[in-house]
């Protein structure tokens, strides 16, 4: 397919050809605000270089070309190119970190879907931290991330972090029309410090045939393990259970209560 122009706000953004495979599924990964997202696409874009099957970080392309996708109205001229785009087998796209209410996705039953999510009180904790200190306000969503931050500054963390429940939980919530596709989901703690088996389940979800080799060099490179934590590092942290260290007894108590049907649901019990 050749390249799409797409107008959203003023500007356009050019979606590269891509030679999508001819019999490996692909289909689209999925991740969580905190919830090692970046990892997720790091690891999708490696690979891709590494196996016949194409991929695009879809959110981030947008990004680049100063749009920030989330915030934009399609009309229907933008929704039908999209969904020309994404439509197609053989590709793998990323990059979300909440599943899209203003555009549609081209989902069917047979779409191979993916999700990583996280104990989302250790979400929270991360969350407290990068918009504190280490998300970068480079970019077109800058000055947002700039005011979150300037805002939180005077608020302890768990004040913070009760005030977030109900966002993170439309993030959860959003996810749920991936029961109506072909869909995988892991979690982060499974798989931190696993990262060969990760990357194989996800290539194997998606098709993508890639040597034990190449895994296993991708997996060395994404690695990260910080022996000490530094808040203004993107991966300030990585071991599971930090929520546990930073919060106290009673909001952590609240948190469990607030959050139980997604602690239930993907047995963070």
């Amino acid at each position: 397919m050749s390249e799409i122009e797409i107008g959203l706000g003023g500007k356009t953004c050019v979606l590269p050809s891509l030679e999508a495979h001819a019999t490996a599924p692909g289909g689209f990964a999925f991740g969580v605000y905190k919830a090692g997202s970046t990892l997720l696409n790091s690891i999708i874009v490696r690979a891709s270089k590494k196996c016949a099957i194409p991929a695009l970080n879809i959110v981030g392309h947008f990004r680049a070309s100063g749009i920030v996708i989330e915030r934009e109205v399609f009309d229907a001229s933008a929704q039908e190119k999209l969904d020309a785009y994404l439509k197609r087998t053989g590709a793998v796209y990323s990059g979300w970190r909440e599943f899209p209410s203003n555009y549609r996705l081209p989902l069917t039953p047979e779409t191979r879907t993916y999700l990583l999510v996280r104990d989302p009180r250790d979400m929270l904790t991360s969350q407290f931290f990068s918009l504190k200190y280490s998300h970068t306000t480079a970019g077109p969503a800058g000055a947002q991330i700039q005011k979150a931050r300037e805002k939180i500054q005077e608020t302890d963390i768990d004040t913070f972090v009760l005030g977030s429940v109900d966002k993170l939980k439309g993030w959860f919530k959003g996810y749920d029309v991936l029961a109506s596709t072909t869909a995988k989901i892991e979690r982060y703690e499974d798989i931190i410090f696993e990262k060969e088996a990760f990357i194989r389940n996800l290539f194997g979800h998606f098709g993508m045939d890639i040597s034990q080799a190449d895994i296993r060099a991708i997996a060395n490179a994404v690695d990260k393990r910080p022996e000490v934590e530094d808040v203004h590092a993107h991966v300030r942290q990585a071991a599971p259970g930090d929520h546990k260290k930073k919060l106290k007894a009673e909001t952590i108590a609240r948190l469990d209560d607030e959050l139980a049907d997604i602690l239930k649901r993907f047995n963070y019990n």
